[in-house]
């Protein structure tokens, strides 16, 4: 059992080697970051969040949104005209063809009487108006399409289209005028201008089907 006096020389080095160590180390230096962990940051810093970065996130991620909305509605729309606008050119080669079959019979007529010309003339007149129109709502929807997408212009194919046309008509008009006694200087045969606008109009259709697929696809991203 220690002595009263062992204890005391123990407690004394003990005193001892504790001041040894403090002069040693030195006093410690305060932290650089301890007003991190004081009350006060902790509150300022829970305002800063809840106030300020919370909402700037909010209105951030409600921007996107919107401009991501307002794309797709974009794409939707477009995509919806440039259908209509195919379906209205595809109505336009049908009355093309329709003006052929209409007329045909009085192209084959070996002579026409007053009356079917007069006839001629009406029925001409009234498709010739019928296909203004058409050409027109063709026309109007025409911008919705990419015009030059590297593989030719569009709007010049279509512009050709409708010169190809005019020309069909008049030599529709020639050859029954010629059955009347007035012989054109020079005619061209109306079978085989109509087999020229199927060509051009094969090209439109297909070039309108690939920009149609590619509005698709992308109509697709945002889905």
């Amino acid at each position: 059992m220690l002595s009263e006096e062992d204890k005391n020389q123990i407690v004394e080095r003990l005193r001892t080697e504790e001041q040894i160590r403090k002069e040693l180390h030195g006093t410690p230096q305060p932290c650089k970051f301890a007003w991190l962990e004081s009350k006060l940051f902790l509150l300022v810093a829970g305002f800063v969040l809840t106030g300020v970065l919370v909402p700037l996130f909010q209105f951030t991620q409600g921007t996107i949104t919107w401009k991501r909305q307002n794309r797709y509605d974009n794409v939707k729309y477009r995509l919806t005209m440039m259908r209509d606008g195919m379906t209205e050119f595809v109505k336009l080669w049908a009355l093309t063809v329709q003006t052929y079959q209409r007329l045909q019979p009085f192209v084959q007529s070996p002579a026409l009487s007053p009356n079917q010309f007069e006839a001629f003339q009406k029925e001409s007149a009234d498709l010739e108006n019928r296909s203004a129109d058409q050409s027109a709502k063709v026309t109007s929807l025409l911008i919705h399409f990419t015009q030059n997408d590297g593989k030719g212009d569009l709007s010049r194919q279509f512009d050709a289209f409708l010169g190809q046309k005019t020309l069909f008509v008049q030599g529709v008009r020639q050859y029954v005028d010629a059955k009347r006694g007035n012989p054109p200087k020079q005619a061209d045969d109306p079978e085989r201008i109509l087999g020229d606008l199927n060509e051009a109009y094969q090209g439109i259709i297909q070039k309108m089907k690939q920009q149609i697929e590619r509005m698709e696809n992308e109509n697709e991203r945002f889905l």
